[in-house]
């Protein structure tokens, strides 16, 4: 699942700003660099087929752009968003965490951007769906569609099964009764295959560290990944990607473990 360069990166910057992220990421992406829409990107994102924005910040123009990042963010959620600091400042590192911005690099790490580039492209293209598992969300009653698009949508930012039963407006334990009444695993269960499914998909990026995979499929940290690999594979996250044999994407696959987990 690499990321070639038919991939369209937008990098807002000027002057030398941008020629240094040129030479970075130009080897590996297609990019539009511009300086005319550098505060509204909004036009290229709504044109053009994005699949990342880089953004390089100066203090002292942040104010400016601040508005229009905010705006493009909330209108384009599915495009991940990279800010550079040209100098540290937590309370702009704080509002790009407001604003939904996915990453934010100080000008001392640019070498890592584009390892930060592909894992955003990945984080944000990769996406499990209850399919994956041979879930026919409309096969259920109204509550259970709504609780399983839910966990579709935003199972990354879920940590516990207690955030779907409050969008489903029931408690955590009938939640689990009314999954289990319909022959599906609780809650808690499936929000963890949603993040192992990401986990895996992941695992063909080589670039990518156990440590950096778990937290872009939603996990809190390295022992989580590691506590449910041993779960569902009964084997780690490190030996279950060494013994990768192309047969962990297949259907079938994932449709067998689910069931055998009912």
């Amino acid at each position: 699942m690499d990321i070639s360069c038919d991939a369209k990166c937008l990098v807002l910057a000027k002057d030398e700003s941008a020629r240094e992220i040129e030479d970075i990421l130009s080897p590996h992406y297609n990019l539009m660099v511009t300086h005319k829409n550098f505060f509204d990107p909004s036009q290229i994102l709504r044109r053009e087929n994005i699949l990342c924005v880089v953004v390089y910040i100066k203090k002292g123009y942040f104010d400016l752009i601040r508005p229009a990042l905010q705006l493009s963010k909330s209108h384009f959620s599915f495009i991940p968003f990279i800010s550079i600091l040209h100098e540290v400042d937590l309370e702009i590192v704080r509002i790009c965490g407001h604003i939904g911005i996915d990453r934010v690099l100080d000008r001392g790490t640019l070498y890592s951007l584009k390892n930060v580039v592909s894992s955003a492209i990945q984080q944000h293209t990769v996406r499990v769906k209850a399919s994956d598992f041979g879930i026919d969300r409309n096969g259920y009653p109204l509550l259970v569609n709504r609780a399983l698009r839910f966990v579709e949508e935003n199972y990354l930012s879920l940590m516990s099964s207690k955030e779907i039963a409050e969008f489903a407006r029931i408690s955590d334990c009938a939640l689990s009764r009314i999954f289990r009444q319909h022959q599906l695993v609780g809650p808690k269960r499936l929000l963890m295959f949603f993040k192992v499914r990401h986990a895996v998909y992941l695992m063909e990026n080589k670039s990518l560290g156990i440590k950096d995979i778990a937290i872009l499929s939603g996990f809190t940290d390295e022992k989580r990944i590691n506590d449910c690999f041993h779960r569902i594979f009964q084997t780690s996250p490190h030996k279950f990607r060494s013994e990768l044999t192309g047969n962990e994407q297949r259907a079938e696959m994932w449709h067998s473990i689910f069931r055998s987990n009912i």
